[in-house]
């Protein structure tokens, strides 16, 4: 599995296209498991490698990026409500709190997003994270994904929900009131 791909960099990041490839092989993750019978470390395929994070974990995520601009600030604008979407994941990911803190810690860095998309970012930023806990990543990693993606996903969700969506839906409400 591959924690991002190279597009997140060569949309977000400046530098020739080596350094960008360079970061990406840097950032890409293989999950491994155990091969049945044999014990060996095998690369995991699509579904098949057990999680860290349980379902209820990534629901809470998941339902906690509805307020996630509810502590917006000026100074690193979403970070708080992205640190309070991965707090349930990090519970369980992070046993002993000094960890936990660090972990949280490093997502009350800058971010920044379009918050209909904030939920892939987290997703992304959940799935880095378990490899961290294994000790297959190191903690940076996680910030340059996240750096990588916000602000991609940020231009696509501005440009299709406020330029394209919001404009339609007002052609569609005048044509409905004309009818």
């Amino acid at each position: 599995a591959q924690v991002c791909g190279p597009f997140a960099f060569g949309l977000g990041l400046g530098g020739s296209s080596t350094q960008r490839r360079a970061m990406a092989d840097s950032i890409r993750v293989t999950s491994l498991r155990p091969r049945a019978g044999t014990g060996a470390l095998v690369p995991c395929s699509a579904g098949d490698c057990p999680s860290m994070i349980s379902v209820r974990a990534r629901l809470a995520a998941l339902s906690r990026c509805l307020v996630i601009q509810a502590a917006w600030n000026f100074e690193r604008l979403q970070n708080m409500g992205f640190a309070y979407c991965v707090e349930p994941a990090l519970r369980e990911l992070y046993r002993d709190p000094a960890q936990r803190a660090q972990a949280l810690r490093r997502h009350l860095d800058l971010f920044n997003t379009h918050p209909y998309m904030a939920g892939y970012v987290v997703g992304a930023a959940l799935q880095a994270e378990e490899e961290v806990a294994q000790g297959r990543a190191d903690g940076n990693q996680v910030s340059a994904l996240k750096l990588g993606i916000a602000p991609a996903l940020a231009a696509l969700g501005d440009s299709f929900f406020w330029a394209t969506l919001r404009p339609v839906a007002a052609m569609v409400a005048v044509a409905w009131l004309w009818l």
